[in-house]
């Protein structure tokens, strides 16, 4: 009783906030109802709340587990493929008038409990909990999970927190990494089933689990995702007023506030309406500039005036122009302003042909809403306030939705109004507070976005950083997932079962074709990384496994023998493959299951597949 007091004293502290919220919930802590999970599954039970339990699966009846003992889990609950009942009974010990209650025709539920570690006990049934679970097993095939169910890996970073406060989770020591027998390993522990089989993995067989696990890696500490779909970067830049120059001659006629062709004045503003366009927050000063030369005399159908009495009238037309052709592009006027500015801001003397051309110019300034700009040549050096570019990339995968960028800012800074833009069209936050929340919508595979936004700093006397991070919530296969992307983090933030393979396997994807599970990282869609009772750790044997996808092949109706002629079909097993000795042929003895040089994946660095029957029958083959 010493030793449940003492365990049930360090576990309220960890499950007393669960516990207390939910005084009738079930005490079952893992796995969740409606869940995605493997061929085994671990149950964990909340001990504060479970004196004595018992698991049952389909017909399997497992043994009666005191938590007293310090175990308030199960490991390696074996599954059938499919959907699973996971039945857990609650018991507690009876006080004595339970006892002499129950002598003579007894407890039926004790009766039925009371096998292993409580037979010499009669136990009182408390409650009956269940828990329904899809399981994947392998490259078994199943058919696809009913509505509701998610993904629910063991090990994740929010669930080990709970159990931090009584067991150790810290990664060994990089001298710890290989222990001298297995109980040293802290995967032992729960995993000493795993590696069981006639072929062990030689990592999984000195308990060398650090070689392909890392637990400092992101998102789930001692899993793999098959491959790492995010890019996630941000950069910060100063915000400062954009000044672009067009050459007055390029744009107009001489001496005119005609353009010598319209579509040739779009295409020269097309750059700059687009940047103006890509920041919401900012608007655009329009000057239009001359020299000092007096106009030309133009010859006028009688009756007619000069078109422009001065350098001044010349330029505010040329103004007008420009603003008429800046609204057609679909830009408010109340982000614009277009003045005439005659000869009075000159840039270079006017004794020279190439002063002249650069006083007749048109300056355009784009700059922040709430910033005054006197001038094109008297632009404001703003310090106080930073742009801000979030680039998502998302690569191979399920399309994604509900996408939300979390963006925490520090005290004194603030989020400047109408400045984000998102797929080419402004895009204000989602909250008013912090976090800003930017809700994105869906991205497809293989496409790439960047959110662009302002942040100003209020605090007038130190610079305040805006944080490098980027957090960030999606929706994926129907259940939401978050991630935290930190430069400060390694830079491969995500561990794909490719990588781990590769580090010693790296000359397993070779030739020019591929095998599509090899190429696309799904080395244990045919491998057991741990133990198999197959060579190489295949998960099947060689021909079982192979004809699990090509199941036309299964039916041996396959390479002709004697092709016109003769109609019967090449062994494909149960006969010896005299390139193997001691071995039968296979799938494997013709094809080489990674890659090779051909489409078909011949071995022996056979192109064709004549090449390849050569290679057994040699110049019998013909």
């Amino acid at each position: 009783m010493v030793i449940r007091t003492v365990l049930l004293a360090l576990c309220s502290m960890v499950f007393a906030v669960s516990a207390s919220a939910q005084q009738n919930a079930a005490p079952i802590v893992f796995p969740k109802d409606k869940s995605i999970v493997g061929s085994r599954i671990n149950l964990v039970l909340d001990p504060t709340e479970v004196p004595f339990f018992q698991v049952i699966i389909g017909e399997t009846e497992y043994p009666v587990v005191d938590t007293s003992t310090g175990k308030h889990a199960f490991q390696g609950l074996e599954l059938e493929p499919g959907l699973n009942t996971i039945t857990v009974k609650i018991f507690t010990a009876p006080s004595p008038e339970d006892n002499e209650n129950v002598k003579g025709e007894g407890n039926k539920e004790a009766k039925t409990a009371n096998k292993g570690e409580t037979s010499k006990q009669k136990l009182v049934l408390l409650s009956t909990w269940q828990r329904q679970v899809f399981s994947m097993r392998g490259v078994s095939t199943v058919g696809a999970a009913p509505a509701g169910f998610n993904k629910e890996p063991f090990h994740s970073r929010e669930r080990e927190t709970g159990c931090s406060g009584c067991h150790d989770l810290d990664a060994p020591s990089p001298d710890a990494a290989m222990p001298k027998k297995p109980e040293d390993m802290i995967c032992y522990s729960c995993h000493r089933k795993i590696p069981t089989g006639k072929y062990i993995h030689g990592p999984a067989a000195v308990w060398y689990c650090l070689g392909c696990h890392n637990p400092d890696l992101y998102p789930v500490k001692y899993q793999f995702e098959s491959v790492d779909p995010w890019v996630v970067v941000k950069s910060i830049q100063p915000v400062i007023p954009q000044l672009f120059t067009l050459a007055s001659g390029n744009l107009f006629k001489p001496d005119t506030a005609d353009f010598i062709d319209k579509e040739t004045a779009v295409a020269a503003m097309k750059d700059i309406l687009a940047y103006l366009t890509q920041n919401p927050g900012e608007r655009m000063r329009i000057e239009v500039h001359t020299d000092n030369k007096p106009l030309t005399k133009q010859k006028l159908p009688k009756g007619k005036k000069q078109a422009f009495k001065s350098n001044q009238a010349l330029t505010a037309a040329r103004a007008r122009t420009l603003a008429l052709l800046v609204k057609a592009q679909g830009i408010p006027e109340k982000r614009f302003t277009a003045v005439g500015m005659g000869e009075t801001l000159a840039k270079s003397l006017d004794t020279t042909p190439k002063g002249r051309e650069l006083n007749n110019r048109v300056e355009i300034v784009v700059y922040p809403d709430d910033v005054k700009v006197v001038n094109s040549q008297k632009l404001p050096i703003l310090t106080d306030r930073k742009r801000v570019f979030i680039s998502l990339q998302y690569g191979q995968g399920p399309a994604v939705s509900k996408i939300r960028v979390n963006e925490e800012i520090a005290k004194d800074l603030q989020y400047v109004a109408g400045s984000s833009y998102y797929k080419g069209k402004a895009l204000a936050p989602a909250s008013k507070g912090n976090p800003l929340q930017w809700e994105l919508g869906e991205m497809e595979p293989n496409s790439e976005e960047t959110l662009i936004f302002v942040i100003q700093n209020r605090n007038k006397k130190s610079e305040v950083p805006i944080s490098d991070t980027v957090s960030l919530t999606y929706g994926r296969e129907g259940h939401m997932r978050s991630r935290v992307f930190d430069p400060k983090l390694p830079e491969v933030q995500s561990y794909t079962i490719q990588s781990a393979c590769f580090k010693c396997h790296k000359d397993s994807m070779h030739g020019s074709f591929k095998h599509g599970p090899v190429e696309a990282g799904y080395c244990t869609l045919c491998h057991n990384p741990h133990a198999s009772g197959n060579a190489t750790g295949l998960r099947k044997s060689e021909w079982d496994l192979c004809v699990t996808c090509h199941s036309e092949k299964a039916t041996e109706r396959h390479v002709l023998v004697g092709r016109k002629k003769k109609k019967t079909s090449h062994p494909t097993k149960h006969k010896h493959d005299p390139s193997r000795p001691g071995k039968h042929l296979t799938c494997v003895s013709c094809h080489d299951g990674h890659g090779a040089e051909s489409s078909y994946f011949y071995k022996f660095g056979a192109k064709q597949r004549d090449d390849t029957c050569r290679h057994c029958h040699g110049n019998k083959f013909k």
